[in-house]
């Protein structure tokens, strides 16, 4: 398919696998197989470019991807232009270096665009799309490099879960029950008092003995988030009264 792409991921962001951008030329005159294009392509600072900070994000529901990728062959790749529109990735990333040599008219014309969705010149559509087993599939174009291949590449969500009391009122010494129901979660603990629980669902019986807020905290290996439950606790007013 002529030049593809590759980038690689760490666990400090929601991007892992590799892009590759290359093709190879076959033998040229006994010299083996010759490899083109801009290589390798790291999406995190754990598979390399320095020691600098940085990654590629996806957002879990529709919204804009963030952050930078590393070619040691041509640089920094902005991810900022490109959306999440339902399973797609739609928009425009861009080639740092290109970008500045074009701003000083040094760049021979070239731009440094890669779109990420549309039709190529045989009428055919091309995209990169996050499949259900969250692996991404698929090509973005450069105009000056050629496709880039996302298939070695997939994306991993932090944990999602909902997390309620019910009753959210009682009157001391009454019992409530916290209810929780996660997805990609890899751990779980509610605090506080409870400690570690089920990762993908469960119930716990509570009697706090004043107003509680209780917090459940789910991690896995992109991050953890929390989620909060509080149960209002009133005071009985029946008075006991002593016989006569």
């Amino acid at each position: 398919m002529g030049i593809v792409l590759v980038v690689q991921a760490g666990e400090e962001h929601n991007l892992r696998g590799w892009l590759w951008s290359g093709t190879d030329d076959g033998n040229m005159v006994g010299q083996g197989t010759i490899t083109t294009g801009v290589g390798w392509i790291s999406i995190n600072s754990l598979s390399g470019g320095g020691a600098v900070n940085y990654g590629v994000n996806i957002p879990d529901s529709d919204g804009s991807v963030t952050g930078y990728a590393w070619s040691e062959n041509i640089g920094w790749i902005d991810f900022s232009g490109v959306q999440r529109e339902g399973d797609n990735l739609t928009g425009w990333a861009r080639f740092l270096s290109i970008k500045d040599a074009a701003s000083l008219n040094n760049s021979g014309n070239w731009q440094g665009w890669i779109k990420l969705q549309g039709a190529a010149q045989d009428g055919s559509s091309y995209g990169v799309k996050i499949n259900s087993d969250f692996t991404l599939s698929g090509y973005a174009w450069s105009d000056e490099l050629g496709w880039i291949d996302f298939s070695r590449s997939n994306y991993a969500p932090k944990p999602q879960c909902s997390f309620y009391a019910d009753p959210s009122t009682i009157i001391s010494p009454q019992t409530a029950t916290l209810f929780w129901q996660c997805e990609y979660a890899e751990s779980c603990s509610i605090s506080p008092d409870i400690g570690s629980v089920n990762n993908a669902s469960g119930s716990q019986p509570v009697s706090p003995s004043t107003t509680t807020t209780y917090v459940l905290t789910c991690s896995n290996s992109n991050g953890s988030a929390d989620w909060t439950a509080q149960i209002t606790v009133l005071k009985s007013k029946i008075k006991e009264i002593a016989p006569e």
